[in-house]
C-alpha cells in the first residue's frame, strides 16, 4: 500500500479534529498523519512522550486521539504506534506558545470485506492474515508469503499498515 489519507479503523465518518486555539496553552498538541502533508487521523493511537535526554522519565504514555501534553520548554521525543505502524519525532517545545506535532506515520489503511461468492453476504467468521509481500514485482508468480504483519477477525475489517506490499 502507498500512504493514503483515508478514514481509519475506528472512523466510519470524518470526525472533526480539535483545533489548536491561537492562544492555546504551551505544550504539545499531537497529531498523526498517514503521510506527510495529509490531514491528521481521527482515531486513537498509542502515544509516548518523554524528554530527549531522559528516556526513562515518560511524561505521557497512553492511547488517545490527538492528545494535548502539557510540558515545559525543551526537546521531546514523541512516538506513536498502531499495530505494525510506528513513528518517532524529536521536537522543540516553546515555553510561551502551543507546539503542533504533526507526526507522519508513512502508512495507509487497508479495508477488507470477505463476501460469499454466491450470495454476496458477509462472512462473519473469517480470519484474514496479512503478510509482507516484499519488494517483488506485481507480476511475479511467486506465492511465498513473507512475515505475518496482522491478523484480523470478521467479514469486514480495517488495518493500518506501514507503506509496502502485502
Amino acid at each position: 500500500i502507498t500512504p493514503q489519507p483515508q478514514a481509519g479503523p475506528a472512523a466510519a465518518a470524518p470526525v472533526p479534529l480539535p483545533a489548536i486555539p491561537a492562544d492555546g496553552k504551551p505544550g504539545l498538541y499531537l497529531r498523526a498523519l498517514l503521510a506527510p502533508n495529509a490531514d491528521p487521523v481521527s482515531w486513537p493511537l498509542h502515544w509516548t512522550v518523554y524528554a530527549e535526554n531522559e528516556p526513562g522519565a515518560v511524561l505521557f504514555d497512553g492511547r488517545a486521539a490527538n492528545p494535548y501534553v502539557p510540558v515545559p520548554a525543551g526537546r521531546y521525543v514523541v512516538e506513536a504506534r498502531e499495530g505494525p505502524v510506528s513513528a518517532r519525532l524529536v521536537i522543540d517545545a516553546g515555553d510561551k506558545t502551543a507546539t503542533l506535532v504533526a507526526l507522519p506515520l508513512n502508512a495507509g489503511t487497508l479495508r477488507i470485506r470477505a463476501l460469499a461468492q454466491k450470495t454476496g453476504g458477509s462472512l462473519t467468521d473469517t480470519i484474514v492474515a496479512i503478510s509482507d509481500a516484499g519488494q517483488g514485482s506485481e507480476s511475479s508468480k511467486e506465492s511465498a508469503a513473507g512475515p505475518l504483519v496482522a491478523v484480523l477477525r470478521g467479514g469486514e475489517a480495517t488495518a493500518v499498515l506501514p507503506a509496502g506490499r502485502y
